[in-house]
């Protein structure tokens, strides 16, 4: 799940107490405050929603009233725009956010948390693997590279070099060095990746020829076939900086310290090269051999 690890604050810009500005912009005064003449820029009252009936504010007003809710959500459940228990619960699940967010959580993580689609310790553990590195679990450093040139090494095509025109959910386009066609690659059928300009490491780093004979040759586009890393493997290399040997499916293989370990690839340090290596290219059984 392209790059970099996601920004650990959701928090609004802060706003900057400058001397008193012209009434008219809506700008701070030098107390931090709106200035009440002009009109502009100043947040309308809570209960002054539109179109409402004198009967339809008094009603609502009754509803945020009993419930807590703010009246701008009251208003939607008068309208039947959502129920006064879906308000309740969204409001409770911010406050869930909120709370793991203050306790020291990424917000990104927090609110998955706070849905329940993420358990507070593999959370806890994801984050612990984006300090070590100081990149993301879930981050794609190939979509970063869209518009350079790039050597790319594919299942029964070797390595390509060309400029990466476009990165897509599933498919990369590239326009090749040698040719002015365009052309399209699934993701799957990635192996590794690196700039143009580390081409000559790149064919250095890589051993051995694609084995038409493997037990399982070539590409794969089943999910429960494809090899992936976990947060406690992402820890211990990042700690231990060791020398791995990852097996591609086709009988290849690749040398490098992991210098960042995500669910979808993993980036080695070779020499003075950086390598991306997609995890679904490698043998599920025994992906890798430390050294």
């Amino acid at each position: 799940m392209a790059a970099g690890r996601p920004t650990g604050s959701s928090d609004a810009p802060r706003r900057q107490a400058a001397g008193s500005g012209d009434s008219r912009s809506g700008t701070l005064t030098s107390r931090g405050r709106s200035p009440k003449s002009g009109g502009r820029g100043r947040k309308k009252p809570d209960d002054q929603s539109p179109g409402l009936s004198p009967e339809e504010r008094a009603h609502a007003m009754d509803i945020a009233k009993r419930s807590g809710i703010p009246f701008s959500r009251a208003v939607t459940v008068l309208r039947g725009q959502e129920t006064l228990d879906h308000v309740l619960k969204d409001l409770f699940i911010k406050q869930r956010r909120d709370k793991f967010v203050r306790d020291g959580l990424e917000p990104s993580l927090a609110g998955q948390v706070a849905n329940d689609r993420l358990p507070l310790d593999r959370a806890q553990r994801i984050q612990s693997v984006w300090k070590a590195q100081n990149a993301s679990f879930h981050s794609d450093r190939l979509g970063a590279l869209q518009g350079t040139m790039v050597a790319i090494g594919l299942f029964e095509h070797g390595i390509v070099v060309g400029r990466l025109t476009r990165v897509g959910r599933y498919d990369i386009a590239l326009h090749r060095r040698d040719s002015d066609i365009v052309e399209t690659f699934k993701k799957h059928q990635i192996k590794f990746y690196s700039k143009a300009e580390s081409l000559d490491s790149l064919t250095e780093v890589v051993q051995g020829a694609p084995d038409a004979a493997s037990a399982s040759p070539g590409f794969s586009t089943v999910l429960a076939e494809r090899w992936r890393p976990d947060e406690e493997l992402a820890l211990k290399w990042a700690r231990e900086q060791p020398m791995v040997s990852f097996r591609f499916r086709d009988g290849q293989t690749i040398q490098g310290r992991p210098v960042r370990v995500a669910i979808y690839e993993i980036e080695l340090g070779c020499g003075e090269t950086t390598i991306g290596v997609l995890t679904h290219a490698l043998v599920k059984e025994r992906p890798f051999d430390v050294a």
